[in-house]
């Protein structure tokens, strides 16, 4: 298997096609203060470093990302929060979905949308303001034989007063 390039300079240089689309705020390098913000993973002996950080805001650039990426032999992942189940580490690339933030409701269907990188207090506080019957919960996270089983989150009606 081909692992790929070994400099952030090759990284760089094979990213050339995705990157021409992308502001240059979009395409963030290790001397770039916001690096860690997008790169850091959940443990800090698992950091691997990656060359570069994207950060797409549109869909139609994170499509033209990813499906670049899957055309190439460049190690990448795709990374929200970074929490539950968190990521794992990669040698040349992110993808950050931090500015995937978007939450939207329709009270009619009463369907949320919810933006890829939002988090749980986000969608909670957003909900409690656009339709406050509605509640937040977490379910438990559990350990069993030293591996994690998560069963997502949800939202459901407040309880009715009598």
């Amino acid at each position: 298997m081909d692992p790929g390039p070994r400099s952030r300079t090759q990284v760089l240089a094979a990213l050339e096609p995705p990157i021409q689309a992308l502001d240059r705020e979009a395409v963030i390098t290790h001397t770039d203060a916001l690096y860690r913000l997008h790169s850091e993973p959940y443990a800090i002996q698992k950091q691997l470093n990656p060359a570069v950080v994207l950060v797409p805001d549109t869909v139609e650039q994170l499509t033209a990302i990813v499906k670049f990426l899957y055309g190439s032999n460049l190690d990448f992942v795709i990374r929200g929060h970074g929490f539950k189940p968190p990521p794992p580490p990669a040698r040349h690339v992110v993808v950050s979905m931090l500015k995937f933030k978007d939450l939207d409701y329709d009270p009619v269907k009463k369907i949320a949308t919810i933006g890829a990188s939002a988090t749980w207090f986000e969608v909670v506080s957003f909900m409690e303001q656009v339709d406050p019957e509605y509640s937040g919960g977490q379910p438990i996270l559990a350990t069993f034989h030293g591996q994690d089983k998560w069963h997502g989150k949800f939202l459901t009606p407040a309880p009715q007063a009598s």
